[in-house]
């Protein structure tokens, strides 16, 4: 088979004929565009990284209120949690303070939104218990010294544990 007289309709055709040049010519300009990229390289740049060349960046994102940055949570929420927290932690020694925790922490970060992108809490009290423990541990041993550094160790585990949902 002659590649010049190539028809990819799987008819024959005449390449002198006006209908088989021109399927002829289609077919030569569709490989001319298989063969060549669509992007060069500063052009995907632009469309993939557009805050480098100063293009505003946009995106489908929650908004309140006209702002894209925002926390949503209620007042009621908040006291009940606090109260059954207290309860829980004042009946349990203290023992299951990281529930409440998981709880109050769980509230503000599922209530927030940063720049449209809703946050979502994923730690759990038995993630947090086996920490606790230890730090209480320290903070005994130690006087209540190593206070300071549970409430650092608690924002780490609280940020490690914080995603964005969408």
């Amino acid at each position: 088979m002659d590649d010049n007289n190539y028809n990819p309709y799987n008819q024959p055709s005449n390449a002198n004929s006006r209908v088989g040049r021109r399927r002829q010519q289609q077919y030569s300009q569709s490989q001319q565009n298989y063969d060549q990229p669509n992007y060069n390289q500063q052009n995907f740049n632009q469309d993939f990284f557009p805050q480098q060349y100063g293009q505003p960046t946009y995106h489908q994102g929650e908004i309140k209120h006209g702002r894209n940055s925002f926390f949503d949570g209620g007042l009621i929420h908040l006291v009940v949690l606090r109260i059954l927290g207290f309860f829980i932690t004042i009946f349990s020694g203290g023992i299951l303070y990281p529930w409440t925790l998981c709880w109050i922490y769980g509230w503000k970060i599922n209530h927030t939104v940063i720049e449209g992108h809703r946050m979502h809490f994923y730690g759990t009290p038995m993630g947090l218990f086996g920490n606790w423990i230890k730090w209480l541990l320290f903070m005994f041993v130690t006087i209540g010294i190593y206070f300071f550094w549970v409430q650092i160790k608690l924002e780490d585990w609280k940020v490690k544990n914080t995603k964005f949902r969408n």
